[in-house]
């Protein structure tokens, strides 16, 4: 379409493509009175409008832009992934064995500690036992003395002892409960690395799944869109023997020409010269 179509444009040159995006006009491409009278009218000031000629050499260029936007495969080089795995592995066992030898040293020097509270504590009690006889007549002097010291305060003496009981049998509790908190801390760290594990194969699996399921799809459509070519192939074929039928029985039948007979057929036979030539001698003798 070089000329417009339209009669009161007197089929002037269509040379102008719409580029608005506020353009609701159908057609886009006219001449300058199309322009005038079907598009400028939207909008004077925002209307955008170009030469075809200039269009479709910026459309080239666009075009070309794609086509060299490219990137490499990737390469599938499984080592490097067993490789980094490895090292993730011993580092990670690595500060594992490092975290467990360090609070088994805090327990145990905690416990050391404990142990030689209770150590004293089971001293004191003994030495206290120890100092008292009940048989007043084998003492000393200084003995009898103090074991009426004993005598007099032994009520205080029990209680100081069952409070530096009490306060040790607290002091195992939190040392329980502190290994409690340690080893469960260490099994919730256990628990959250697994969790990642889990989460990340289970998104790999759905992406996988994902992918062969987009791949199935496009097997289906393209074995759909094959065996409708070939549907439309067989259709095209069907169509041409029946155009070839109806030729042949239209075609009228061959005239062979006289010139196109042969030369045989054409000859004059020897035998009718022969009587000829006699009957005119036969003539002219009756004369």
């Amino acid at each position: 379409m070089n000329q417009c179509r339209i009669q009161h444009h007197d089929c002037q040159k269509v040379k102008y493509i719409c580029l608005d995006k506020k353009c609701n006009q159908e057609q886009k491409i006219g001449c300058a009175d199309c322009f005038l009278e079907f598009h400028v009218p939207n909008d004077i000031v925002s209307h955008n409008r170009k030469l075809i000629s200039e269009f479709e050499a910026e459309l080239k260029g666009k075009i070309q832009n794609f086509t060299s936007i490219s990137i490499l495969p990737i390469s599938n080089n499984s080592e490097s992934v067993d490789q980094e795995f490895n090292n993730c592995l011993d580092n990670f066992i690595q500060k594992l064995t490092y975290y467990k030898e360090l609070i088994k040293e805090e327990i145990n020097n905690e416990k050391k500690e404990f142990l030689t509270q209770v150590y004293e504590f089971n001293q004191k009690v003994e030495e206290k036992i120890d100092l008292q006889n009940t048989q007043i007549s084998q003492l000393s002097t200084n003995e009898i003395n103090k074991s009426i010291s004993f005598y007099q305060n032994s009520n205080n003496i029990v209680f100081d002892l069952k409070q530096d009981l009490q306060d040790m049998e607290i002091q195992k509790k939190k040392l329980n409960l502190k290994k409690q908190k340690t080893t469960q801390k260490l099994r919730i760290t256990f628990e959250q690395i697994m969790k990642e594990l889990d989460d990340h194969t289970k998104n790999n699996n759905d992406s996988t799944n994902t992918n062969d399921n987009h791949n199935n799809n496009n097997n289906n459509n393209n074995n759909n869109n094959n065996n409708n070519n070939n549907n439309n192939n067989n259709n095209n074929n069907n169509n041409n023997n029946n155009n070839n039928n109806s030729n042949i029985s239209c075609t009228p039948e061959k005239k062979i020409k006289p010139s196109q007979l042969s030369s045989t057929t054409q000859s004059t036979p020897t035998k009718n010269v022969v009587d000829v030539a006699r009957s005119k001698r036969q003539r002219k003798g009756k004369n």
